[in-house]
């Protein structure tokens, strides 16, 4: 469904332009000045100065202060004349009458007005208009017969909706604003076309940068803080950039794009980027919970900066492109009308359909060679493919007749064949050789000992990763690998694809070569591949190996694995070795293992062996588990061990668990030890203790001994319990004693005491004597005690002495003294003289009192002296008003709130009215709270006008919400409709905001035409959703296929959500097949799911037939995985 048009057309977006230029003329104030100087919430400031605006605003309550803002900042910093930088006022007024007439407005800004100083020399990047758009990796088109013609370089373009979502980022920056722009598309889309339209007019000093040389990566790193304003960053096939072998150096170049965008001293500058989906899904993927995050600083960069590109044009786009065709005689663009499948005019025009054909049509010997270099490209490997890898690898791909059929002269006639460029018809043939340039001193890392690479052709690449998904490559694939991959990283990403696909043997030598070039990690994989082998020793070995280069982990592993597996004293064997090494964590894992299986013994030697090599914590935990299982005799010893290698506040949980248990006299040792080791704290825990008990001669006995060791704040324990057992005197001595050594607590403790005793005075002196000890705020307690006695001018007079002291919390208690004793103005006065907390409190105690005025006054005068919670504090008086009939009152305080900074109030009262029936005055108050920037409120006015039965006007604000970035108001208002029976209306809202990419309304669709019986448009929905990267609704559709008892419907959806990159639906479909008895069914799913990447469906199964005593092939599968025919693997 298209978009409905906006209020004003193009003159109001010419509008917003021109208030965002208005910004960089005045050189670019912050949004909270704007806010401050204007009066304007600062969320309305934000979508007024970034252009996101979709709706006019209002002149005299936006635009006209936001202006005069602009007025003021540029005479306070002595930019020049007002009117000579930002255009008169009167020119504005014209400009805003003429949009919001729908007529185009003039632009009120001189032409001089923005800043733009030219950049220095040494900046990165050349003119825009000294780029070709084939230098910047525009494809090539195809070529036709011209008749003497001459065509421009490209075919016409042809605007489309996401080009016009790319121009307003463009005429954001010509304002001043820095941004970037990613476009998601499949290959051959138009995405490389798009940027260059979008950027080839842009005048100087605009300039491009498009950094590829010696490598896209470093050339990055290198310059890219260098980069100045008015540049354009010409990212192409980001994911070079941000997907790199090294995630951390992606990581790098993500964090400096980052800050680049945010230092406003270096723009305006212009970031693009173009990325397949696939790349897209995994840089901004979120890793579960405590899964590395490799990509981080990619997914907070691109994550909200995407424009996806359809596979192919609309209706609308076509008839378009037809007139285009017509008025230019593009005969290359007329021959795709003509020829291009289902509306594929981009890939037409770069070739795809030629390549198509040439893969298609390939004899025997070159498709071998082709699907080489696919399965090279899909698993990994980098852009430049070693010939030797694919001559060695082609064979394979061969039946024994095709072999035996092959010429002598056949690989030299398939790579003729795939290199050649003319039935192309201009585009890239299916393998391009890759020519160093000279003079460079860089090449291809298959170039380095001479030997050629070429580069598989983008469209045959995606194609062919589609459709040998589920193949996986014959040995000799492997085996070429394992010898010419020209990297290391990409015998990882090989290795790592054959390990994904159960090929261990294969995997194996991969790891083995990574391994030699010296990524210990890679032993890590070699010792599990061994290990689940049955070769312990092998595998012991190779941990072993890691470990002497610094790498522990796989030895920790193998340790937990062999103790889990029952084989103690070899775990135990590893784990010493580590220990030995001063690596004592496998100690602690196997400690833990054994507490767990009740080896208690066994737990203690672990942790006392760790604690030796000076792991104390092993040894302390295991204490803990003894004490909490009433081991007492046993956790005391490993309290004492821990203790004695250092580890001393461990004697304090041995005090806590022999006083707990009675055992007095070895608490009161055992804290005495800990005080002794410096926790004096032990000592006035266990007098608490003690005193708890009701062991009043005891506490005191141990708190003395514990202030006798320093420790002041036993001293006031000591304080109260001689008051409590009636030695006043003592008590208070004790009390004084402790203020001399710096605890006035003691005092005030003891004050307390006295009070509840009734003594007042002697309450009052202590807390004088407090005061005298520089602690004013004990004051407040002597105020406080005055006024509970009911003596208000003593209470008056105690406060006044802490607030002369310049303590603002005495003022507020003053305040509030006065508002009680009726002297109103009195207490305003003190409560703006103290801090901001007072007025609230002022405001509420009048609430409470029923004077409303007063209370709103007060509220009033909290958000004008910037109090933190006044915002928050008329929001709730407004709530009040409202629930007491005052409506008046509560719109009043609502705006007030809002004007305080807290927007949402007036949302907030919107819902309220609405729950309450009100909807005329809930419509009010969205429309309130809409003008002020609230999105969610413009979804609130839909469902207030579609629950009136007004919805075209539901539909309007629904889409005004959604222009302005709140998607999900078309799937919340297309929810309404389906819950209300309206199947078409919902359906139709769904499809608008499935559109926009939400995969909630995707699977909702799916859902509706499943129930209305239409299969065939649901799988259409479902595999859209799961294109976007949601696969639930295909699982959804799997299971309802095979209930329903279609099973061939049900294994292509599983394969469609494979394809996705989700597996999970073909191991459901395995177990579903297992449970009803199709076990051949079931192992062929599963040896499938295998071959494309997914081995959890077909090694349960294995275990399973194990369990059922079938071994042979299958025990051999679990443990050596799949030959590459998919055969169970014999051991190797």
């Amino acid at each position: 469904m298209a978009n409905p048009p906006s209020d004003h057309g193009d003159g109001m977006r010419l509008f917003l332009d021109y208030l965002v230029g208005a910004r960089a003329a005045a050189w670019n104030p912050s949004a909270q000045w704007l806010s401050r100087h204007s009066g304007i919430p600062k969320t309305t400031v934000e979508s007024l100065i970034h252009g996101t605006r979709k709706r006019l605003p209002s002149w005299s309550e936006q635009v006209e202060r936001l202006l005069e803002a602009y007025r003021k900042k540029v005479t306070e910093d002595k930019r020049g004349d007002p009117d000579a930088v930002l255009g008169d006022m009167a020119a504005w007024k014209q400009a805003y009458d003429d949009a919001q007439n729908g007529r185009p407005p003039a632009c009120p800004l001189p032409t001089a007005a923005f800043p733009t100083p030219p950049p220095a020399a040494a900046e990165p990047g050349r003119p825009i208009g000294q780029f070709r758009p084939l230098d910047l990796e525009v494809h090539p088109a195809i070529r036709v017969d011209t008749a003497g013609r001459e065509l421009e370089e490209l075919p016409a373009y042809v605007p489309r909706a996401h080009d016009e979502a790319l121009a307003q980022m463009v005429r954001q920056v010509q304002t001043g604003a820095s941004r970037l722009v990613v476009l998601v598309g499949d290959s051959s889309t138009g995405k490389t076309r798009t940027l260059w339209e979008a950027v080839r007019t842009l005048p100087e000093p605009w300039r491009l940068w498009h950094p590829i040389e010696p490598s896209r990566p470093a050339a990055v790193l290198t310059e890219l803080r260098s980069i100045g304003p008015h540049t354009v960053v010409w990212l192409n096939e980001t994911q070079h950039y941000l997907l790199t072998a090294d995630p951390a150096v992606g990581e790098r170049i993500a964090g400096g794009l980052r800050e680049l965008l945010r230092a406003r001293e270096r723009g305006p500058v212009l970031v693009l980027g173009t990325l397949w989906p696939a790349y897209w899904k995994t840089l901004t993927a979120v890793p579960h919970t405590g899964q590395p995050d490799p990509y981080a600083q990619a997914r907070e960069l691109i994550k909200s900066a995407s424009i996806r590109l359809p596979e192919s044009f609309a209706d609308a786009d076509l008839d378009a492109a037809g007139r285009q065709a017509a008025n230019t005689g593009d005969l290359r663009l007329a021959e795709a009308l003509r020829r291009a499948p289902e509306g594929r005019l981009t890939q037409y025009l770069a070739g795809g359909p030629a390549l198509l054909e040439l893969y298609d049509n390939a004899e025997p010997g070159a498709r071998a060679v082709l699907d080489a270099a696919i399965d090279a490209r899909r698993f990994g490997h980098g852009p430049a493919l070693p010939r030797l890898l694919l001559v060695e690898a082609a064979p394979g791909y061969l039946s024994d007749e095709q072999w035996h059929l092959l010429d002598d002269d056949w690989l030299e006639r398939a790579f003729a064949y795939l290199t050649d460029h003319r039935p192309c018809r201009g585009a890239r043939p299916p393998l391009a050789l890759i020519k160093p340039r000279p003079g460079t001193g860089h090449a291809p890392a298959a170039h380095s000992g001479g030997e050629p690479a070429y580069r598989l052709a983008d469209y045959l690449e995606q194609h062919g990763s589609r459709t040998r998904r589920f193949l996986c490559p014959p040995a000799t694939f492997w085996n070429a690998a394992t010898r010419h991959a020209a990297s290391v990283s990409d015998h990882r990403a090989f290795a790592r694809a054959a390990r994904d696909r159960g090929r261990h043997r294969h995997a194996f030598a991969l790891y083995r070569a990574v391994a030699d070039a010296g990524d210990t990690t890679a032993l890590r994989e070699l010792t599990r591949i061994r290990e689940q082998a049955g070769d312990h020793e092998g595998a012991e070995r190779l941990a072993r190996a890691a470990a002497d280069a610094g790498d522990t982990i796989a030895l920790r592993d193998l340790a937990r694995t062999w103790e889990e597996a029952g084989d103690q004293e070899g775990a135990e064997r590893l784990a010493r070795a580590l220990n030995d090494a001063g690596r004592t964590s496998a100690l602690y894992s196997l400690t833990e293992m054994r507490k767990q299986t009740g080896d208690h013994e066994g737990a203690e030697r672990l942790a006392r062996a760790a604690a030796d090599t000076g792991d104390v914590l092993t040894l302390y935990n295991l204490a803990r588990t003894r004490d909490q299982a009433g081991d007492l005799e046993r956790a005391e010893r490993l309290y004492q061990a821990a203790a004695d290698a250092g580890f001393t506040s461990a004697l304090i949980d041995a005090f806590y668990m022999r006083e707990l248990a009675g055992d007095h006299e070895s608490a009161e040792r055992l804290a005495r030890a800990a005080a002794d080791a410096g926790h004096t704290t032990a000592l006035r825990h266990l007098a608490e203790l003690r005193q708890q008990a009701g062991d009043h001669e005891g506490a005191e006995r141990v708190a003395q001994m514990a202030a006798n060791a320093g420790h002041p704040l036993s001293l006031r324990y000591l304080t109260r319990l001689r008051e409590l057992a009636g030695d006043y005197g003592g008590a208070e001595h004790l009390a004084r004693t402790a203020a001399d050594a710096g605890d006035t607590d003691a005092l005030l403790v003891l004050a307390h005491l006295r009070r509840q005793a009734g003594d007042y005075g002697g309450a009052e002196r202590l807390y004088q004597a407090a005061a005298d000890a520089d602690d004013t705020s004990r004051l407040h307690e002597q105020a406080w005690m005055r006024e509970r006695a009911g003596d208000h001018k003593g209470a008056e007079r105690m406060f006044q002495a802490a607030a002369d002291t310049g303590d603002n919390l005495a003022l507020r208690e003053l305040a509030r003294l006065r508002e009680l004793a009726g002297d109103h103005e009195g207490a305003e006065r003190l409560a703006r003289a103290g801090d901001t907390t007072a007025l609230p409190i002022l405001a509420r105690m009048r609430q409470q009192a029923g004077d409303h005025e007063g209370a709103e006054r007060a509220a009033r005068m909290a958000a004008d002296a910037g109090a933190r919670d006044a915002a928050a504090l008329l929001q709730n008086l407004a709530e009040m008003r409202q629930q007491a009939g005052d409506h008046e009152g509560a719109e009043r305080l609502a705006r007030a709130a809002a004007d305080a900074g807290l927007t949402a109030a007036l949302q907030h009262l919107a819902v309220m009215w609405e729950q309450a029936g009100d909807h005329e005055g809930a419509e009010r108050m969205f429309q309130a709270a809409a003008d002020t920037g609230q999105i969610d409120a413009l979804y609130g006015l839909a469902r207030i006008r579609e629950k009136a039965g007004d919805h075209e006007g539901a539909e309007r604000f629904t889409w005004a919400a959604a222009d302005a970035g709140l998607t999900a108001a078309l799937h919340a208002l297309a929810r309404m409709r389906h819950e209300a029976g309206d199947h078409e209306g919902a359906e139709r809202m769904y499809q608008a905001a499935a559109d926009t990419g939400d995969t909630a309304s995707m699977s909702a669709l799916a859902e509706l035409r499943q129930q209305a019986g239409d299969h065939e448009g649901a799988e259409r929905l479902a595999r859209a959703a799961a294109d976007a990267g949601h696969t639930f609704p295909l699982q959804e559709l799997v299971r309802r296929r095979y209930r329903a008892g279609d099973h061939e419907g049900a294994e292509r959806l599983a394969r469609a959500a494979a394809d996705a990159g989700d597996t999970t639906a073909m191991r459901n479909l395995v177990q579903m097949r297992e449970q009803a008895g199709d076990h051949e069914g079931a192992e062929r799913l599963a040896r499938t799911a295998a071959d494309a990447g997914g081995t959890t469906a077909l090694y349960d199964l294995a275990k399973r037939r194990v369990q059922e005593g079938k071994g042979g092939r299958w025990a051999d599968l679990v443990r050596f995985g799949l030959e590459a025919d998919g055969s169970a693997a014999r051991p190797w």
